[in-house]
C-alpha cells in the first residue's frame, strides 16, 4: 500500500451511544468528503484494564459496509478493535478492500474541529501489523490581511504597525518552512520534530 494512502483529510466523529456497537447513525461518515475516518468513544479511558480489552465499542456490520462504500482510504478507532471481542468479521472485511485500520489511539482530548489533516506512518517492514507514528497537523491560519496591510497600504500608520506587520509575515513563512520541512520528513523517512501545531496521538498501531 502506497505511503500516500496514510496521509489525507480526515473526518473526526466523536460517538455517544449506550450500545457498544456503533452504528451509523453514531457518525458523520454518509457525506463525509475526507476519506479517513477517526472515531472517538472516549474508550482509551480504560487502556490497561480487562474492560478495555474485553468490553470494547466495534462497528457495527452496517458501518463497515459504509465505510467499503464510501471508499475511505482508512479508520483509527481509541479501542483495541474494530470487532467485538472475539470476531475478526470487521477486520477481514476492511483488510480486504484494502481499509486500513489504526487502534488504540489515545490523547484526542483536544480535538476541538471536525476534520484534521492526518498521517498514520508506519514502519517500513514487511508484517501483518506494524507500530505507527499517528499525528494531526493544525491547519496553517490566513494571515493574508497582514501582509496585504504590510504592502497594499497607501501610508503606513505608525512605523510600530509597520514593525508588528512585518514580525507577522516572518512568523507566516516561518510556518510554510516549517510545513514543507514536516513532509519532507514524512518522504525520506526520518524523525518527526515535535512542533506546537502538531497534535500526537499514543499507543496507535495498525492491526
Amino acid at each position: 500500500m502506497p505511503l500516500k494512502n496514510f496521509i489525507g483529510k480526515a473526518s473526526i466523529n466523536y460517538v455517544e451511544s449506550k450500545s457498544k456497537e456503533i452504528l451509523v447513525k453514531n457518525c458523520n461518515l454518509k457525506n463525509s468528503k475526507e476519506k479517513i475516518a477517526i472515531i472517538i468513544t472516549g474508550w482509551s479511558k480504560y487502556f490497561g484494564s480487562d474492560k478495555y480489552f474485553y468490553e470494547n465499542p466495534y462497528l457495527s456490520d452496517e458501518l463497515t459496509e459504509l465505510i467499503i462504500e464510501k471508499n475511505f482510504k482508512g479508520i483509527a478507532i481509541d479501542t483495541c478493535s474494530v470487532d467485538k471481542y472475539g470476531k475478526d468479521t470487521n477486520h477481514k472485511k476492511l483488510l480486504e478492500n484494502n481499509v486500513w485500520i489504526v487502534e488504540n489511539i489515545t490523547n484526542c482530548d483536544n480535538l476541538n474541529k471536525t476534520s484534521y489533516s492526518s498521517f498514520f506512518i508506519p514502519l517500513n517492514i514487511e508484517a501483518e501489523a506494524s507500530p505507527v507514528r499517528a499525528f494531526l497537523k493544525k491547519k496553517i491560519k490566513n494571515r493574508l490581511f497582514f501582509i496585504k496591510s504590510l504592502f497594499l497600504q497607501p501610508k503606513w500608520r505608525s512605523s510600530v504597525h509597520s514593525f508588528i506587520s512585518f514580525l507577522f509575515f516572518l512568523k507566516l513563512i516561518k510556518e510554510i518552512i516549517d510545513f514543507f520541512q514536516t513532509f519532507n520528513f514524512i518522504i525520506s523517512g526520518r524523525q518527526f520534530f515535535l512542533k506546537t501545531d502538531v497534535i500526537f496521538f499514543r499507543n496507535s498501531r495498525l492491526p
